[in-house]
C-alpha cells in the first residue's frame, strides 16, 4: 500500500525543471528528426505545473489561456511535445526607462526585439513595473 502511494505521488507531481528537462529533449528530438521520420505518440501524460509569471522562461510552453488587458499572475507551463497554447520565445529587458513606457512604444520594442514569429506578448503592468519588473516575454500563441 505504500509502495503504491509514492508511486501515485511521483507520477501526480511535476516541477518546472523537469518540463523544462523534457522539452530540452524534445528540441534536440525535434533537431535530429527528418521529414520521413513518423511522429512519436506520448506513451505518458505530459508534465504540467502552475508557476509565477514572473518566473517563466525561455522556450516555456503554457497551456494556459492568456487574456488580453488582464493582470496575470500564474499559468500553467507544460510540455511542448504536448498540447500548449503559447510558447515563450524570447524575452527582454526593458531599459532606459524610468516610468513604463506606453502601450506603443512597448509594442514598438517588441517589434524591434522580440523573434519575427511572435505574435503575442505579457508585458510588464504598471503594478510590476513599480516592484522592478522589466521583462517583457515574447509569444508564439497557436
Amino acid at each position: 500500500m505504500v509502495a503504491i502511494v509514492l508511486i501515485l505521488f511521483s507520477v501526480g507531481c511535476s516541477s518546472a525543471d523537469e518540463i523544462r528537462e523534457s522539452n530540452k529533449k524534445f528540441t534536440a528530438e525535434q533537431t535530429n528528426t527528418t521529414l520521413t521520420d513518423s511522429p512519436k505518440t506520448p506513451t505518458t501524460p505530459p508534465l504540467h505545473e502552475k508557476i509565477s509569471v514572473f518566473d517563466v522562461q525561455e522556450k516555456d510552453c503554457i497551456l494556459s489561456l492568456i487574456p488580453e488587458e488582464i493582470d496575470l499572475f500564474d499559468v500553467e507551463i507544460t510540455e511542448c511535445s504536448g498540447f500548449w497554447h503559447s510558447k515563450v520565445l524570447n524575452e527582454f529587458k526593458i531599459t532606459g526607462s524610468v516610468n513604463l513606457p506606453g502601450d506603443d512604444e512597448l509594442f514598438y520594442l517588441a517589434d524591434i526585439h522580440c523573434d519575427p514569429s511572435y505574435n503575442s506578448v505579457i508585458m510588464p503592468t504598471l503594478e510590476s513595473w513599480l516592484q522592478g519588473d522589466r521583462i517583457t516575454l515574447c509569444l508564439l500563441d497557436r
